[in-house]
């Protein structure tokens, strides 16, 4: 087991990431979807806006921009699960001999409810 995994309990919410990689693969799997799920860490104060919530993100491995049609699809797919998008960029952009960034949704959960 990785450490990251026990630190963030993505074990915790596996089901769910995978539930949802399967969704997004059966009408976009040619965008080689990336799901990931976990939760922070809940030893907060009573107040604190990311108590009981959890974060994802879905990265898709191609070199390539998508399409606003096929972005707005994945989008609504993950809003319907309950899902908060926080944050999306559906820009593929490479810095040559740096590194590459894949277009990516971030987004938060309530734990309860999910």
């Amino acid at each position: 087991m990785k450490l990251a995994n026990i630190i963030l309990n993505e074990d915790n919410h596996s089901e769910k990431a995978s539930s949802l990689q399967k969704e997004i693969d059966k009408y976009h799997k040619e965008l080689n979807p990336s799901v990931r799920m976990a939760e922070y860490d809940q030893d907060r104060k009573d107040d604190d806006p990311l108590k009981g919530r959890g974060f994802g993100s879905v990265t898709f491995v191609v070199k390539q921009d998508i399409s606003k049609d096929h972005f707005d699809s994945i989008k609504q797919i993950i809003t319907n699960k309950g899902y908060e998008i926080k944050s999306s960029n559906s820009d593929f952009e490479s810095d040559p001999g740096e590194r590459d960034y894949y277009p990516k949704i971030n987004f938060h959960f309530n734990l309860q409810e999910s």
